[in-house]
């Protein structure tokens, strides 16, 4: 009996469930009968809730469970989503104690060596900028300012083995050494090159923990949104540089996702181009990042739009004019060609429909031609429309022989869908807004 006891006793103690995180925390002034947990994934706008606290009248309250905790910045979150930050590292069970009045000035921590230091860090650097928001001279501004680049640059060194460490200096940005011209200005050209090749050089891009932080979507969107001119060519080369600082999966995935969701919805004039560099580099050549479903998708899209790129010779279509003749599209002899795809039923291509025949008579001079075609296939109803929109000096087409998806072929997913074409009928605009059409071409003119 006392062996069977002895043997119960160790299986108690062998399967009793262990705590893997216990975050004891004490917020004096706070009212609230719940708060939560949860951490940043790339921004703060993007969090993940991971536990639920029940606070006591004392503002007392435990997160605990038995699965421990991925590792990054986190935060409790307390009524009208007011935040404290919290560094989760490998050390999971600690205590700290603040005043909800002012939650980062009064709070200290037992057992959590990473956040002491987090916040030790915090509590100098503000009172450094805070200072240099007074009245200051130029010469007590660049010395406290040094003060404050010495005091960084020594603790990211010093404590370089800190997550919390890792996630202060991911928030920093370059430091800017002092370039001028022979003239003694700014050499403004310089700072911005510097800047730009150096914002990503406090991000240690080998910590995937660093993405389970607030830090990296804004260092995204200023390297790729203001850093970078967006045209074409500019973007794909930014996009290129800043994947090439990252070798590791979980990053480069992030990445790209933000950077496709950024293309994807941008309407400059060759954004389009970005998007599919994007995707031909950084899916098709990685699929071992992606799941098969999206890899599919984002490889559709990318072969549908890959023809109707900027600078790619357009897609030939044959069609049927008023007269009964068939035309062409890359027979037109024109300087320039507007290809106009409509739908009849269409408020904004009614609307557009005379201007678009006034347009033509205005740039007929310089070479332009429309080439304008519908989408529907009812003769009767494409002829009502030429006559009730006066568009008879149009070249008005319409596909009788059933053979085009226009969807497919030529991406028509909102109409009226244009594209401006160069004499080889390479595609040098999309989606120009009707009433811009004019001044385009002038800026064709100009550029060439």
């Amino acid at each position: 009996m006392l062996r069977y006891l002895l043997v119960l006793v160790v299986n108690l103690l062998l399967f009793q469930p262990t705590t893997s995180y216990q975050i004891t925390g004490n917020v004096k002034n706070l009212t609230a009968t719940k708060c939560l947990l949860g951490y940043y994934f790339g921004a703060s706008s993007q969090v993940v809730y991971v536990d639920t606290a029940k606070v006591d009248a004392k503002g007392s309250f435990v997160f605990d469970g038995n699965k421990h905790l991925a590792e990054g910045l986190y935060f409790i979150e307390f009524p009208a989503k007011k935040r404290l930050d919290l560094v989760i590292g490998a050390g999971q069970i600690f205590e700290f104690s603040t005043d909800f009045l002012n939650l980062t000035n009064h709070i200290s921590f037992k057992n959590s060596e990473e956040n002491t230091l987090y916040y030790s860090y915090i509590h100098f650097v503000r009172s450094r900028q805070a200072t240099l928001k007074t009245r200051l001279n130029p010469e007590q501004s660049t010395k406290i300012q040094q003060e404050l680049y010495t005091f960084q640059t020594s603790f990211f060194k010093e404590k370089s083995g800190y997550l919390s460490t890792s996630i202060l200096a991911a928030s920093e940005m370059p430091y800017i050494p002092t370039f001028t011209l022979s003239n003694g200005k700014p050499d403004n050209d310089k700072v911005y090159h510097y800047y730009k090749n150096h914002l990503f050089d406090n991000v240690n891009l080998g910590d995937e923990r660093l993405l389970r932080t607030n830090h990296i979507e804004p260092k995204i969107d200023e390297y790729i949104q203001k850093l970078t001119y967006q045209i074409a060519d500019s973007a794909i080369k930014s996009v290129d540089a800043l994947m090439q600082k990252t070798t590791v999966g979980a990053f480069r995935k992030y990445f790209v996702s933000r950077m496709i969701n950024f293309y994807q919805k941008k309407t400059f004039i060759g954004a389009e181009n970005v998007y599919v560099h994007l995707i031909d580099r950084y899916y098709s050549n990685e699929p071992q990042l992606w799941d098969t479903s999206a890899l599919k998708q984002m490889t559709t899209r990318a072969n549908t739009l890959r023809p109707l790129l900027l600078g790619k010779k357009i897609p030939n279509m044959t069609v049927t004019g008023t007269d009964g003749k068939t035309y062409s599209l890359h027979d037109i002899q024109a300087r320039y060609t507007i290809l106009y795809i409509y739908s009849l039923g269409c408020p904004h291509c009614q609307e557009h429909a005379p201007k678009m025949a006034a347009l033509q008579t205005k740039l007929a001079a310089k070479g332009v031609k429309f080439f304008v075609v519908a989408v529907e296939r009812d003769e009767t109803k494409w002829r009502n429309f030429i006559t009730n929109y006066h568009t008879e000096n149009l070249l008005n087409l319409i596909d009788k022989s059933g053979n085009i998806n226009f969807v497919k072929d030529y991406n028509t997913i909102e109409y009226p869908t244009n594209f401006v074409l160069d004499g080889q009928k390479k595609i040098v605009g999309k989606q120009i807004n009707p009433t811009l059409l004019e001044d385009y071409i002038k800026y064709l003119e100009q550029a060439q």
